[in-house]
């Protein structure tokens, strides 16, 4: 399998134009003062000025000329805020905020997304790749004959039997056995029911496959869309004092939750010439694919290595080798990557004067890629989920003198 990109659409991206717009907005032309009465007199206003600032900001920046597809980007800011007003007379001084607008509106940097969990474009399109092949492997079969070496130890050990049986006595060792107990089950028997089960329903996939394969050699080629994931992340901060009259000191808190989303869509065309495939296909070339039989097996060799697993923690080797296995020749075209993710700001007040309303407000920041997408091999430091999180764990536990 090989990635292929058009000529038209590296020449559209030669050719790249950006366009933007503002509109809505409010004035600068509040004032926060503190008025004492006694003699000497003693008065102080903060007077706010300059441009208006806007309510709506929107940017597009795309490709001129006819192309296949280009690369896309869409951003937009939307911002609502309620200035502080009020008045508050406290012996002789007299305190007054009139259309204020807190420091967080006016400078903030709200272009800007909160961290993500969204694969890089990278790792997503060896995903999409992989994900979408039409000889990619359901299991692989070599590999899973290779790790039945391990089935008769599994059996020696009868831990998980001698849990369920005994369970007091499983706990004299503490912690130990309950890590090597969920390290027996996460790489010995889930990956063994997993692959029986995948066996068993490899014969349901070789129809829908055929028909894969055969829309693979018709005209258009096969068109898929593949999603490559959610985020979801929120974080906290302050308070902040940005504003002070007097002894009166304003203060605000805010919140940001940043969300998003990424699919990736490709065009697969047969690598071969016309003729040396003539559809439909047989079941058994399908078959072969399905049970990782044909094709490459260096994703096999991947799999049997001691602490691959980790290794696809931090880089996309797994999903490269079984995005290039070559069990059915294709080449992969058009291949775009949609990333989508919408960040929204509030703020609130964390002070205790409550003589002034106002001094919230909220921004969303939200921007919409179409990526080309990148093939290659990748490294990267990954945000672990809590199951690797819990393999870690138990790696610990198992091996710590604690346990014993």
């Amino acid at each position: 399998m090989m990635l292929a990109h058009n000529v038209s659409q590296l020449e559209s991206l030669l050719m790249s134009r950006t366009r933007e717009r503002e509109f809505g907005g409010f004035n600068l032309s509040g004032t926060l003062s503190r008025v004492n009465t006694v003699v000497p007199a003693v008065n102080v206003t903060q007077t706010q000025s300059g441009p208006a600032r806007a309510t709506t900001w929107e940017q597009c920046v795309d490709s001129l000329g006819k192309s296949v597809g280009h690369p896309l980007l869409l951003r937009k800011v939307t911002r609502e805020f309620k200035p502080l007003n009020g008045t508050l007379t406290e012996g002789p001084n007299t305190y007054t905020a009139k259309d204020f607008y807190p420091y967080m509106s006016l400078d903030m940097e709200d272009r800007v997304h909160g961290p993500s969990t969204l694969p890089d474009v990278t790792t997503a399109t060896t995903r999409l790749l992989a994900g979408t092949n039409p000889g990619r492997a359901a299991l692989s079969l070599y590999a899973a004959i290779a790790e039945l070496r391990d089935l008769p130890r599994m059996l020696r050990t009868k831990m998980l039997v001698h849990a369920a049986k005994n369970p007091k006595s499983f706990g004299k060792k503490g912690t130990r056995n309950v890590g090597s107990l969920y390290l027996e089950w996460k790489f010995g028997w889930e990956p063994l029911i997993r692959d029986l089960s995948n066996l068993v329903n490899a014969v349901d996939q070789i129809d829908p496959r055929i028909k894969e394969v055969i829309a693979l050699h018709s005209n258009g080629g096969l068109r898929r869309r593949l999603r490559l994931g959610n985020s979801g992340q929120m974080s906290e901060s302050g308070p902040h004092f940005y504003h002070t009259i007097g002894t009166k000191l304003f203060g605000f808190k805010s919140k940001s939750v940043t969300t998003g989303e990424m699919w990736g869509t490709v065009r697969w065309l047969p690598s071969q010439l016309p003729g040396l495939i003539t559809p439909p296909p047989s079941r058994k070339l399908v078959y072969d694919a399905i049970t990782g039989k044909s094709g490459n097996h260096i994703s096999d060799v991947w799999q049997l290595l001691p602490w691959s697993w980790m290794g696809d923690w931090f880089s996309n080797m797994g999903s490269f080798l079984e995005a290039h296995a070559n069990r059915i020749p294709c080449v992969a075209t058009e291949v775009w990557i949609m990333r989508h993710q919408r960040t929204v700001t509030s703020w609130e007040r964390a002070d205790s004067q409550l003589w002034a309303a106002g001094g919230t407000g909220s921004s969303t920041y939200e921007t919409k890629e179409r990526l080309a997408g990148n093939d290659s091999l990748s490294v990267y430091l990954p945000y672990l989920n809590g199951g690797q999180l819990s393999i870690l764990g138990a790696l610990a536990s198992s091996r710590s003198r604690f346990g014993r």
